[in-house]
């Protein structure tokens, strides 16, 4: 097992000075937040919106029944990472701080191997899957295949980066968002230029933009761990693995069912509907999405402190963060969807084709209403719950949303289309906020709940 006790001699402390929990206690200082959550927010920023920009910019380029296939295929991309982020990325950020802190060397090396057993799993998977479909879905079929090689890459890249954070070292992170913002915009460049463009190009466009990012983080990630010089046995592995597997058992579920409740209607507009309708509300979802990617980049510095303060301070503290937390996130959200509801008109005749003014301008209405309940239950109370370790409420809350999605959604889809979709998916969010806060307040009583000084 790798060692949790205390450091070796010749460690330098340039890894442990940032992990320990003497070093987040550090981080009561707000100004030291701040920063780091700055930097954090400019690292989401770069890949969110290089993302974001081929999302919008293929809206133009492919056909609605092609962008509809890419629409359905990110769909499944978003629930492959949904399971990454489960098994690898969550207990990377709270496991590694608790019980890695004085090893976290070794603890990143096994970790590492088991992203890449996982990534490789799940786009084997997807690739298989793919050959499954019948011949009237090529389209669908063909982004699906370039969805499995490219998702391999993104995710290893996503590793990257939280580790960068783990290290303290997020700057580093923000630098290599940055090679992938202007490679990906290259791409698209070169492929306007000379390729011909499918529902899978924007999948490897990704893929190649994470190869050139790794790149750039992999010699300073090589350059850190080499500080400790344990070796990695087997016996490390399978303790890393269980420490993983032992968090991630909830969470895993939670991502199925999360996607279910949240990420799948555009699959389902596709089944129940077609594929221009599901590509007409991924266009409705990328009104709303960079607010949500804004305050969500702010759980990636967030997550590591509020577990490390949670077993500090206990449910104490997690009164005052989600009192806090609720008030701010909860304003900024709300200011948001007023100046997008008020500009929505102008917003989407700059943005897409007509034939996608009337579907979108129909749906924003819910989605902004879904932004404020999402932000709040998935950025206050879900990153409180995962740092108290108490993932079955974040499962059971997804899962009463998922049953939604599968009864009220699928009816409210056939009958109504896109509109059904987007109000379904607002009632399913609230449904689930109100779970996830009677989980909440079982740990921390509303009743004595106080803003600390």
């Amino acid at each position: 097992m790798i060692p949790s006790s205390s450091p070796p001699q010749h460690w330098s402390g340039r890894i442990t000075a940032h992990v320990s929990a003497a070093s987040y206690d550090s981080y009561s200082s707000a100004r030291r937040w701040a920063k780091r959550g700055s930097v954090s927010v400019v690292d989401q920023g770069l890949v969110s919106g290089a993302n974001y920009f081929v999302s919008v910019f293929f809206v133009r380029l492919l056909s609605p029944s092609d962008y509809g296939a890419f629409s359905i295929s990110f769909s499944l991309f978003l629930l492959l990472a949904g399971l990454h982020n489960a098994i690898v990325l969550e207990p990377l950020s709270v496991v590694g701080p608790k019980r890695y802190a004085v090893a976290m060397a070794p603890y990143l090396r096994a970790a590492t191997i088991v992203h890449l057993m996982t990534a490789g799993g799940l786009a084997l998977s997807v690739a298989a899957m793919s050959l499954l479909l019948p011949a009237g879905q090529h389209s669908v079929a063909e982004a699906l295949q370039r969805m499995a090689a490219g998702s391999f890459f993104v995710f290893l890249f996503w590793l990257l980066r939280r580790q960068c954070y783990l290290l303290g070292k997020p700057a580093h992170a923000a630098r290599a968002s940055g090679v992938y913002m202007l490679t990906l915009l290259a791409g698209i460049y070169l492929w306007r230029q000379f390729g011909s463009p499918s529902p899978g190009t924007p999948f490897l466009i990704m893929g190649i933009s994470s190869v050139a990012a790794s790149l750039a983080l992999i010699p300073m990630q090589t350059r850190i761990l080499r500080e400790d010089n344990a070796a990695l046995d087997s016996a490390s592995l399978r303790g890393v693995a269980r420490s993983h597997w032992r968090y991630a058992q909830w969470i895993l579920g939670a991502a199925g069912v999360a996607w279910l409740a949240e990420l799948s209607y555009p699959m389902l507009l596709g089944i129940y509907a077609n594929s221009e309708s599901a590509g007409a509300y991924r266009a409705g979802e990328l009104m709303v999405i960079p607010m949500y990617q804004f305050v969500s980049a702010l759980s990636l510095p967030l997550q590591p402190w509020v577990s490390s303060r949670v077993a500090l301070r206990g449910t104490e503290y997690l009164k005052d963060f989600f009192v806090k937390g609720s008030l701010l996130v909860g304003g900024a959200t709300v200011l948001y969807a007023a100046l997008l509801l008020l500009t929505s008109r102008s917003i989407v005749a700059l943005a897409y084709p007509k034939n996608y003014s009337f579907p979108v301008l129909s749906i924003l209405v819910p989605l902004c209403g879904w932004l404020i309940v999402r932000t709040n239950s998935e950025v206050v109370i879900g990153v409180a719950m995962r740092g108290a370790e108490a993932t079955r409420a974040i499962f059971w809350s997804g899962g009463i949303g998922a049953v939604f999605t599968l009864l009220a959604g699928s009816a409210l889809i056939q009958a109504y289309g896109i509109r059904g979709a987007a109000w379904s998916k607002l009632a399913g969010s609230f449904l689930q906020a109100v779970v996830l806060g009677c989980f909440f307040f079982r740990i921390a009583p509303p009743r004595s709940i106080k803003v600390c000084r």
